[in-house]
């Protein structure tokens, strides 16, 4: 089971990486964290914008998470198969969000979108 040692906000005073879309959180920016103890201690970071739609995605689609706690949004998209289906769905509501899982599909595959 996943214990919660602290969670909040903070300013970034290096750059991040995003638990839910992957992109960095920039130096200056206001993120929020978590920091916890499941096998060993970890700290997750992330947009707040992401963390925003992550939350109502788990709250409308009732998932049952196991002892390991939530995924990451852009995780639990691509498992479910509807990451496509899901940007499309937020792009008017989280247009950021969707902007940011967009650009880290494009930087992962960059021979694809020479063609």
């Amino acid at each position: 089971m996943v214990q919660t040692f602290a969670q909040g906000l903070r300013r970034a005073l290096k750059p991040r990486q995003c638990f839910h879309c992957g992109r960095h959180i920039v130096r200056g920016e206001v993120y929020g964290y978590q920091t916890n103890k499941y096998d060993c201690v970890y700290t997750l970071a992330w947009h707040l914008d992401c963390e925003e739609l992550a939350a109502e995605y788990r709250r409308l689609s009732a998932h049952d998470y196991d002892d390991e706690g939530w995924p990451g949004l852009r995780e639990e998209w691509c498992n479910s198969g509807e990451y496509y289906d899901e940007c499309d769905r937020r792009r008017g509501f989280y247009p950021h969000v969707v902007t940011r899982m967009e650009l880290s599909d494009q930087l992962r595959n960059p021979k694809e979108n020479d063609q």
